[in-house]
């Protein structure tokens, strides 16, 4: 259930960016939505919960993210990177919204916070896909070590370096993984530049590779041509957005971590240009769908990932954020780190597998192979939309659905609010 909970005229402008991290499991998303509007801001994500404790950050002056994330072997782990990506946003804040922001999480971590019917329910199902009761039979899991405090004391490097770190390794390596401390203590993020495109006068913007903000946005610009908005050609609209899905989403196996794919960055911007969109309304056929080696010539696929969590934030003036954030599979790796009770993910997953086709007959995409420092693919696509006047920019909330069903419901959400 997605739940958004807005500001009255109690909020105040919003400042950067705080993220309030807490650990929740989701896997799809519910089909029932609770939306509230305000004049001051909004929150929105899949819990009452981390909606209204974001509210209460962003009445003080913050921005708020609370990552929802969702479930085998150490092999599976990649480094863990929500902390690290947090950590970019924290050092805005002055000490009374980070004392505030401690103190929010510290309360959660240490008293807990309410069960959803969702998360019993994927508690069960996870069960069911590892095979046996981890969650009860395993000392790893059947009780909470977590070190209260270490991070809020010591700051997001103690989870880097130091004894948790040790403990992660140590975890992992009990479960035939490889990952090393110098892995940990490498781990930066990257700050990459946008994509952008012009659609209806409204200027969008998304994220770039690894991520799915280009194919998204292709997607657009390819429609863009037709008269997509008449009551009486629905049908076709549908047969040509479904057509522009098929062409963008094929060239997403051409996409990856640009250390890895040198000019990944220059396809982006020939598939964004709007030469690339009248070639593939040319190539369109009104009246049928094409082999699939026309969409996709070399036949190449990517790894779909399962499961994601969404929150946007936005205040008035038009300062927003979005992030999705995941552990991919139900509990991720199903490793839990016992001294300190963290979930380790199964990210690894996400990569392609050199000569192992899928069950479609695929073949891997090499732009998606595990190359050491590199990122997975991801169908992840926030779009922002700015005005054409200018006058206010918003985000549009991303549905927290697995996979390749991220562009289906980004563009959904998308269309809706620029009909």
């Amino acid at each position: 259930m997605a739940v958004l909970s807005t500001l009255g005229m109690g909020g105040v402008k919003l400042s950067r960016l705080c993220s309030a991290l807490m650990l929740w499991v989701l896997h799809g998303a519910s089909p029932t939505s609770v939306t509230n509007t305000g004049n001051r801001g909004a929150v929105a994500s899949e819990s009452k919960l981390c909606s209204h404790i974001g509210v209460r950050l962003v009445e003080r002056g913050v921005e708020v993210v609370l990552c929802l994330e969702s479930v085998v072997g150490g092999k599976a782990v990649a480094v863990p990177g929500d902390l690290r990506g947090l950590s970019i946003f924290t050092v805005h804040m002055d000490n009374y919204l980070g004392e505030l922001f401690a103190t929010l999480l510290h309360h959660i971590a240490r008293y807990g916070f309410p069960v959803t019917e969702d998360l019993v329910y994927y508690m069960e199902s996870a069960i069911v896909q590892v095979g046996w009761n981890f969650l009860l039979e395993d000392p790893n899991w059947a009780m909470d070590f977590a070190p209260n405090d270490t991070i809020a004391d010591q700051g997001v490097s103690a989870f880097y370096e130091g004894e948790i770190a040790n403990a992660t390794i140590a975890a992992i390596e009990a479960n035939s993984g490889i990952m090393t401390l110098d892995d940990l203590q490498k781990y930066t993020i990257e700050i990459r530049n946008p994509v952008n495109i012009t659609y209806r006068n409204y200027t969008l913007h998304s994220t770039s590779a690894p991520s799915g903000g280009s194919i998204a946005l292709s997607i657009l610009s390819t429609i863009e041509g037709y008269d997509m908005y008449n009551a009486s050609n629905i049908p076709l609209n549908l047969h040509r957005l479904d057509e522009a899905m098929r062409f963008s989403y094929a060239a997403h196996s051409e996409l990856g971590d640009p250390i890895v794919v040198l000019d990944v960055n220059k396809f982006e911007e020939s598939m964004l240009s709007a030469d690339s969109a009248r070639a593939r309304r040319r190539i369109i056929m009104d009246n049928k769908t094409q082999n699939i080696t026309r969409y996709n010539p070399n036949l190449w696929d990517i790894q779909d990932n399962h499961g994601t969590s969404h929150i946007v934030a936005t205040d008035s003036s038009g300062l927003s954020i979005s992030l999705t954030s995941t552990l991919n599979l139900l509990f991720g790796s199903a490793v839990m780190v016992p001294e300190t009770g963290v979930i380790l993910n199964n990210e690894m997953d996400d990569f392609s597998i050199p000569g192992v086709p899928n069950f479609f007959g695929f073949v891997p995409s090499p732009s998606n192979y595990i190359r050491p420092g590199a990122r997975p693919l991801s169908s992840i696509s926030p779009i922002h939309i700015s005005h054409p006047n200018g006058s206010h920019s918003f985000p549009s909330a991303q549905p927290a659905v697995p996979g390749s069903r991220h562009l289906q419901s980004k563009l959904s959400s998308t269309l809706s609010i620029m009909e």
